[in-house]
């Protein structure tokens, strides 16, 4: 599965937010260590560089912290730390644990004298000896050595793009032999130098108006035919007439959002519009047709892209007999993930030239930074209002009364692509995002389709599910995959029912209030009993409770059967006629999106070589004709 989400340039706040998000670590030392491996010989920085770099903004002009500002930050740096951090066992560090951690590593990073550490600690009720007899000081110095020479295995590592073209690392001040520290990914996602300084060559665009807003309609109900017609014409809503130029880009976005997209509109489509549905016919509530209007277009920063293993595959990874299995089979997602980024650079890294591309596009090279998780847990979106009186969102993870809730396995990589396109010619350009639009689930898709050529490869048995449409190994029973899928819940919905226990309203607290409640803890949606436990041992148990015992995926001895393009090509048109034939049972007309959608799923159950694939299939779809209902029929391709 692919989701994608995009961020704003020129808000720091929300940046940095989103950079703690995606460092956020979900793996054991010890199992991070083993992954290490897997990020083609990047190390992490040690825990006193990851500091200095987090926290370069408060330590600016080489301020040393002291007093309660230097307990709020240590306090928040522990925070972060009880989220991410456990011991060799899996089990989180008890709080005076990484409150002295992260003291070690800001005296070893230069940022707080060693007596104001010490203080700090006696201010903040850590100041007691070890229970190994070790002295408060001794404690803070061993914390300090760990910091200066070990790795900061509390963050995900963020691997930058290894084959990224060296003119655009240079313009973006990328070394791709170093992993980046979150100071570096915070300003890249602000659309920024990994040094904060603006990027050569790339001009800005300034943020636009809601759609909703330059056509003044009524966000408190649906806009009328009348008033739709007016809107098409582009006229508000009450008739009054708009500047030429600012009329024609907002129809277009008008008509965007609602589906079409192209810039003439189909009479069916033109029907639905003026009829307050989207461009496809798809009914929309007050709600959900205003949300599509209000948002306003700001400059992007980056856009991320979640490449997420289907379950079977994630269960297999967290279950696997041997670091050898394990590791095979996140290289096979991995290997799948660079393939179809190499199909994404193609698509959306376009410079394009003129307004929105009149004079035509120039292709060139993108970069993105990749960072692995390996869980899912339930987190909470809290939005918070920074300095310069602008909003951002943070995102949360849930924690329950006892602590950190140990997450369901979920392998998956946020790639997060820098909105910079550089040409052959030098040119500095912006991400092409239009191309995102009907391309997002294809490329799911063929990602699970690379996925699982890459796992047939080592003998593990793939196949297609009928059900989910998704790649499914064979040997993990459906049971066991509902199972872990089930367990994992939103966390917002938890934190509604706790804050209603309390006599309290969740969304009408303010976002200080929040985050109160999300430290105190509240009731794991899952029921889970694990609050203890690593994430290793949560799953073991689950494991136990259903029955079940896993075995290797690996079938070494299997050999594949070599078919030619042709057979291959065959399968996989055989196996997408019925996924578009369901598609075919909801409306009489598909768009070309859909049956390219539906090729791409074809090919999880014959295999990919290339992108090439997916037309290959659709061309057979319309020369051959395709299943509806079972029968076959003519597919006309308009």
């Amino acid at each position: 599965m692919l989701t994608y989400r995009t961020g704003a340039a020129g808000a720091p706040s929300a940046a940095r937010a989103m950079s703690e998000h995606l460092l956020q670590q979900t793996l054991s030392p010890e199992m991070a260590a083993m992954a290490e491996y897997y990020h083609q010989g990047l190390s992490p920085p040690a825990p006193a560089e990851a500091a200095a770099a987090r926290y370069a903004a408060e330590t600016s002009g080489g301020r040393l912290l002291d007093g309660e500002f230097l307990d709020e930050l240590v306090a928040r740096e522990a925070d972060r730390l009880a989220e991410s951090c456990t011991d060799a066992e899996g089990r989180p560090l008890t709080r005076d644990a990484v409150t002295i951690g992260a003291l070690g590593a800001f005296v070893a990073a230069g940022m707080v004298e060693r007596d104001e550490a010490v203080a700090s600690l006696h201010r903040t009720g850590h100041g007691q000896a070890g229970n190994d007899g070790q002295s408060l000081g001794d404690r803070l110095d061993s914390a300090g050595a760990r910091a200066r020479a070990g790795k900061d295995y509390s963050s995900a590592t963020a691997v930058p793009r290894r084959d990224m073209n060296p003119a655009l690392a240079g313009r973006l001040g990328i070394d791709t032999a170093k992993a980046l520290t979150a100071g570096e990914v915070a300003n890249l996602l602000n659309g920024q130098r990994a040094d904060g300084d603006e990027i050569a060559g790339r001009q800005k665009r300034s943020a636009t108006e809601g759609i909703g807003t330059v056509f003044a309609m009524d966000e408190n109900r649906m806009p009328t035919r009348s008033e739709l017609e007016n809107v098409l014409s582009g006229r508000k809503v009450d008739g009054t007439a708009l500047p030429v130029e600012v009329a024609r880009k907002t129809v277009r976005r008008f008509q965007a959002v609602l589906g079409a997209r192209q810039e003439v509109l189909t009479p069916e489509q033109r029907e639905d519009i003026l009829s307050g549905r989207t461009a496809t016919g798809v009914e929309l509530t007050v709600k959900q047709y205003h949300e599509r209007m209000d948002t306003s277009r700001a400059r992007i920063g980056y856009v991320d892209l979640t490449f997420s293993a289907p379950k079977s595959v994630s269960v297999a990874w967290a279950f696997a007999p041997t670091g050898a299995e394990r590791g095979m089979i996140h290289q096979a997602h991995h290997d799948a993930v660079g393939s179809v980024m190499k199909d994404i650079e193609a698509q959306v890294g376009r410079a394009r030239k003129g307004d929105g591309g009149q004079e035509g596009w120039e292709p060139g090279s993108i970069g993105w930074v990749s960072f692995d998780h390996y869980t899912a847990r339930p987190t909470v979106e809290v939005v918070k209002t920074d300095r310069s009186g602008q909003q951002y969102t943070e995102l949360h993870t849930f924690k329950s009364a006892a602590g950190r809730v140990a997450g369901d396995m979920q392998l998956h990589t946020h790639t997060a692509v820098f909105n910079a396109v550089l040409t052959e010619s030098g040119r500095m350009g912006g991400l092409w995002l239009d191309q995102l639009d009907g391309r997002v689930k294809e490329w799911g898709a063929l990602y699970q389709a690379y996925l699982a050529t890459n796992l047939r490869a080592h003998g593990v048995d793939v196949v297609l599910d009928d059900r989910t449409e998704m790649a499914r190994l064979t040997v993990v029973p459906d049971r066991v995959t509902e199972h872990f899928s089930k367990r994992t819940l939103g966390g917002t919905a938890a934190a509604r029912a706790y804050a209603a226990e309390q006599g309290l309203d969740w969304d009408t607290l303010d976002a200080g209030r929040k985050i109160g409640l999300l430290k105190q803890g509240v009731q794991d949606p899952r029921g889970a009993k694990s609050d203890d436990l690593s994430d290793a041992a949560a799953w073991r148990l689950a494991a136990a409770e259903i029955g079940y015992e896993h075995r290797s995926v690996l079938r070494p001895g299997r050999k594949q059967t070599e078919i030619s393009r042709g057979d291959r090509l065959e399968a996989a048109y055989q196996s997408a006629l019925p996924v578009l034939d369901k598609e075919l049972q909801r409306r009489a007309a598909v768009e070309g999106a859909d049956a390219r959608l539906a090729a791409a799923k074809g090919l999880i159950a014959s295999g990919v070589e290339s992108p090439a694939d997916v037309a290959a299939i659709t061309k057979a779809m319309r020369e051959r004709g395709v299943t509806q209902r079972g029968e076959h029929t003519s597919l006309v391709w308009g």
